[in-house]
């Protein structure tokens, strides 16, 4: 069996990641949705392949060599949003972390090393997956050497197809180097490649069909019988040329590779867990053995200095209570407290240090403090110490949810001290997107209050009347059957409702 190097294409992979994920940031305001969609896609490849190598090509923010050919090469794409833009360094780093190798060099694009890696390859008979959402790679592809694998979202569901030389005749009706021959005649729009005016891609499958390259095409361009296509090739077929000469992926570029520095280790590591805990991408713990998660989370957690003297205690509180800043959470252990991000103090329920003791001392901060006192789920934390709604306290996971309503998880600390040390780091910037979005009135006034309202709900309960309960579930019946009805009607016959598919 033949040794097998994955590919990647990191920017292209990376910016389907972005814009197919919603955008997430960690507690941080870190964003992570472009890394985290990277990563999934990724991992489903590497699962299905089992390759032995692995390497991700990125392209260097400078000048290539197309650029010397014609100035204008991607002279018209926009800018990279800002939020994609911070996550290019943190795939790095996570890819770095993992042991996979990245490759890149001034002067050449990603494509073009991933297509000298993949020739190598099949000099040296290895097979190449080239994992990638860009068409261009398709020109690399051979009858059973080196395949692409290209992601399509359809649906909301995400596959990777795999496209070997006869699938990529079959899909786009040229062969891997027809690809070339094509966007020499119609051009690339997103890269600026400029191809012949009025030649389409309907046009360009037929003529790559008929003669098979452009060089053959110029030795017989007066048997083109319609007029309008042979007076366009014959008055700018230097565009042609130059366009096939962007176009086409150098597979001898010299880069540093070798296959020791690609070999696939161990992907799942401590340091890799480390950084997907940074980033908060709980999603993907699942990938990780119990001894190496229970390793790293023991030693990530902050450091926070216990408290147990009175006299201690109390000075620490005068001092949160003068403070401009602090963080804070608390549960049935104690109540933990930021001032800094060198000063994380834990005083716990214990000795003098009562429950109704630090409740109060927490009380009196909030009813009376000079700052601002930010947390992290509070509607949890009362369960554990009930402390009046102040409008000194702000719950950054309140603030979360208002900025980001669709995300399904808000990457709460689970440890209380995190909480608290997590609210103090990012609490001013996060309540700062808060009032820049207008939705400041709406968190003080309905979502603070309500965290409070739901947790007495939960905890006292609410008077129910079973009977108009039952009332009001036999009215909605008699009209879901009425609108049944009235859908069988419409459509002429009955189905299963319920079934999107039937529907």
């Amino acid at each position: 069996m033949r040794e097998k190097i994955l590919l990647i294409d990191g920017h292209s992979m990376l910016n389907r990641g972005y814009y197919g994920v919603p955008l997430l940031t960690n507690s941080k305001g870190v964003h992570t949705n472009a890394v985290l969609g990277f990563l999934n896609i990724m991992f489903k490849v590497i699962s299905e392949e089992a390759p032995d190598y692995i390497a991700v090509a990125f392209d260097e923010h400078a000048p290539t060599f197309r650029h010397e050919m014609y100035e204008a090469y991607k002279g018209t794409r926009h800018a990279m949003p800002e939020e994609l833009k911070e996550q290019v360094p943190l795939i790095r780093e996570v890819l770095q972390a993992m042991n996979i190798l990245t490759v890149s060099r001034p002067g050449l694009e990603a494509d073009d090393i991933i297509g000298t890696i993949s020739r190598r390859a099949m000099r040296e008979d290895r097979e190449a997956v080239i994992l990638s959402g860009d068409r261009d790679l398709l020109q690399l592809v051979t009858a059973d050497s080196v395949k692409v694998r290209l992601p399509h979202t359809s649906k909301g569901v995400t596959t990777v197809d795999v496209l070997y030389a006869a699938d990529v005749k079959e899909k786009y009706g040229v062969t891997p180097e027809g690809i070339i021959e094509l966007k020499a005649l119609m051009g690339d729009s997103s890269d600026n490649i400029p191809g012949v005016p009025k030649i389409g891609e309907k046009t360009g499958v037929s003529l790559v069909q008929q003669y098979g390259n452009i060089e053959n095409l110029k030795e017989h361009i007066g048997e083109i019988t319609k007029r309008s296509i042979r007076e366009t090739l014959e008055q700018n077929f230097d565009m042609a040329v130059l366009s096939k000469k962007l176009a086409t992926i150098d597979v001898n570029a010299e880069i540093e590779f070798t296959w020791e520095a690609a070999a696939k280790g161990d992907l799942f590591n401590a340091s890799a867990y480390g950084k997907f805990m940074e980033l908060e991408l709980k999603s993907l713990y699942k990938y990780f053995d119990d001894t190496t998660t229970a390793a790293v989370e023991e030693s990530a957690k902050h450091e926070f200095e216990e408290i147990r003297d009175l006299g201690e205690i109390e000075a620490v509180f005068a001092e949160v209570k003068k403070a401009k800043k602090a963080g804070i959470a608390f549960d049935e252990d104690g109540v933990y407290l930021v001032l800094s991000p060198d000063r994380a103090v834990a005083i716990p329920a214990e000795g003098f240090a009562s429950p109704m003791f630090l409740k109060a001392h927490v009380t009196d901060i909030l009813d009376g403090g000079s700052g601002i006192y930010y947390t992290f789920d509070i509607k949890g934390q009362l369960k554990h110490m009930e402390v009046p709604c102040s409008p000194k306290l702000r719950d950054l996971l309140l603030a979360d949810y208002l900025l980001n309503p669709l995300i399904d998880d808000y990457g709460v600390p689970e440890d209380t001290g995190e909480k608290a040390y997590a609210a103090y780091i990012r609490g001013e910037e996060r309540y700062k997107e808060l009032c820049d979005a207008g939705m400041e009135r709406l968190y003080a006034d309905i979502e603070m209050p309500l965290a409070f309202v739901l947790h007495d709900m939960e905890k006292e309960g609410i008077r129910a009347s079973k009977e108009t309960l039952e009332s009001i579930s036999a009215d909605l019946e008699k009209d879901i059957l009425k609108l049944e009805q009235e859908i069988y009607a419409d459509a002429g016959e009955e189905f299963n409702i319920n079934s999107p598919k039937q529907l």
